[in-house]
């Protein structure tokens, strides 16, 4: 019995078949269209597609192209093609709403593999579109929310985007800025070129890292501070190596070396490069008398570069005052002052060298010389005074009289001027506080015709002449370090204050300049010698004098070996 139905079975099919051999219809005894292998007639029901979640549909093993099922978590009908499973139409009206904020590391470093983006799933996206440097590569992920990057060895800034994407179109970008960066394992070290049994200081350029020095033959032979000092006992030339790990991992090494040598005494000396009168030299005659390259010269203040890390000593000599024609070696002359300062390479030093104060050459009895200019040497960036040497009064002349300008004194706290013996004492006290200029004895009392210019101080500029106001006080290093000019309503019998704040003169001498500036001469029938300037050394309040100077100053620097 069952052999005879399954052979009814058979026979009811294969007759089926032959009805209609071009196709097969089902709902319907009409033969199917001629272009259809399967006709699905009917005016009351539709075709039902499988309905799989995204789950679902990932399970099944091997889909064939053509593939075609209804995702039930994104509402779309979906095909499978050799790229994967796309989605045909979606139950959409517009774009998905842009992804929130990407997820992933912002730093990062070159060649790193495995890298994490992701983003929270977008409400009605069917897949996602991200985008990577161009150099970088997209691991897995693509069309997910979630995505694994390699990245190249490339250094700077990458972007990462991605943009959510149904059947109706594509959001605006999500972006995130990724650095990538190795750290700087570049360094300095001062002096750059060492001397044995001296500290060399090395500099990481880097901060906030972790290091890992080594130096070859030095002392110590490795280090992890970012700044260490490394002693060699030998000369030669070293290798360093620092390798430098920043907080995000990533690691740069970079290898130099170093030449060390023994420490060999220098001397430099300067002057006043030809030049007289009350302004500095130019740059041409410093490269004249130097040679060029050796010093820049800027308002007549030479600038020097410091050559090596080490200790120096610095002599500084002010300018003598000026005199008259008839009456030679009246005046007063500069101090000479020297001090030690440790400088680094690069340093630069302002040399001030003073220049002598001007000689009255009138013939008759009138007019006196003006004050010599200080000479001072300082930290360019920093302003800090190393050296200062008094300038020396100049010469006082009026009527019959005589009176020579008083020596640059070391005491830092007064400043004199030269009077007639018999017309009172031979000094009298410099009035301002220490570091300004001078002025004339007349202003402290009220007594007196002084009418010279004084000299200027580090801080401040020489009062000018009280009876000759146009007799010009020195002026101080913020006003250019100018000797005081004369009146010219007394010309000749006058002259001009020295390069280094020296003080003009009419009758009584003009005031030297320095760390303080001496007082301007009288005249008042009695002329009176110019007060000398006094004297500066760092870090000593009496600096001890080494001799009076002649003629214009000077100033030697000389680099001392252990």
């Amino acid at each position: 019995m069952k052999n005879f139905l399954f052979f009814l079975l058979i026979a009811s099919t294969l007759t089926l078949k032959n009805l209609h051999s071009q196709g097969v219809t089902i709902g319907s005894n009409n033969p199917p269209d001629a272009s259809a292998v399967l006709d699905l007639q009917s005016t009351q029901k539709g075709l039902l597609l499988p309905r799989l979640t995204t789950v679902q549909r990932n399970a099944i093993q091997l889909p064939s192209r053509a593939l075609v099922i209804y995702n039930t978590d994104n509402e779309c009908i979906e095909g499978y093609f050799p790229g994967g499973w796309k989605a045909l139409q979606c139950d959409c009206n517009s774009a998905p709403p842009s992804p929130a904020l990407i997820s992933g590391p912002t730093l990062a470093c070159p060649a790193d593999t495995g890298l994490l983006f992701s983003i929270a799933p977008v409400t009605g996206a069917t897949s996602y579109l991200w985008t990577i440097g161009s150099t970088d590569t997209l691991v897995s992920g693509s069309g997910t929310d979630s995505v694994y990057i390699n990245l190249s060895a490339l250094t700077g800034q990458r972007s990462i985007a991605v943009s959510a994407v149904n059947y109706c179109g594509t959001s605006a970008p999500a972006s995130l800025s990724l650095s990538v960066s190795v750290p700087d394992s570049t360094f300095t070290v001062q002096p750059g070129t060492p001397i044995i049994n001296n500290a060399a200081q090395f500099n990481a350029n880097q901060a906030n890292a972790i290091y890992a020095w080594t130096f070859a033959s030095g002392s110590p032979g490795s280090s992890t501070a970012q700044n260490p000092s490394v002693t060699w006992t030998q000369t030669g030339t070293y290798a360093v190596q620092l390798t430098v790990t920043d907080a995000n991992g990533c690691q740069s090494q970079n290898t130099d070396s170093v030449t060390v040598t023994n420490c060999s005494p220098a001397t430099w000396t300067f002057s006043n490069c030809g030049q007289t009168g009350r302004t500095g030299p130019s740059q041409a005659q410093c490269n004249s008398t130097y040679g060029s390259g050796v010093v820049t010269v800027s308002n007549g203040v030479q600038l020097w570069t410091v050559p090596a890390t080490g200790n120096y000593s610095i002599q500084a000599a002010g300018a003598e005052g000026g005199d008259k024609g008839d009456y030679l070696n009246q005046s007063g002359k500069g101090g000479i002052v020297s001090g030690s300062v440790s400088l680094t390479a690069g340093t630069v030093l302002a040399i001030v060298v003073g220049q002598r104060g001007g000689q009255c050459l009138s013939a008759n009895n009138s007019g006196g010389g003006g004050g010599g200019g200080g000479s001072y040497v300082y930290n360019n960036q920093s302003n800090v005074l190393y050296v200062a040497a008094g300038g020396g009064g100049g010469i006082g002349a009026g009527n019959s009289t005589r009176k020579p300008g008083r020596n640059a004194s070391t005491a830092q706290s007064s400043g004199t001027d030269q009077q007639d013996n018999n017309n009172g004492p031979n000094s009298y006290s410099y009035f301002a506080v220490t570091g300004n200029g001078g002025g004339s004895y007349g202003q402290v009392t009220g007594q007196g015709d002084y009418d010279s210019g004084g000299g200027a101080g580090w801080n401040g500029n020489g009062m000018n002449g009280v009876q000759f106001p146009g007799t010009e006080g020195g002026r101080s290093r913020a006003n250019g370090f100018l000797g005081g000019n004369y009146d010219n309503g007394r010309n000749p019998y006058v002259a001009v204050g020295g390069f280094g704040g020296g003080g003009g003169a009419a009758d009584g001498g003009g005031g030297g300049g320095g760390y303080t500036g001496g007082n301007g001469g009288r005249w008042a029938g009695l002329a009176t010698g110019g007060g000398g300037g006094t004297c500066f050394v760092v870090g000593n309040n009496n600096p001890s004098s080494l001799g009076n100077q002649s003629g214009h100053g000077q100033v030697v620097v000389t680099r001392t070996c252990p």
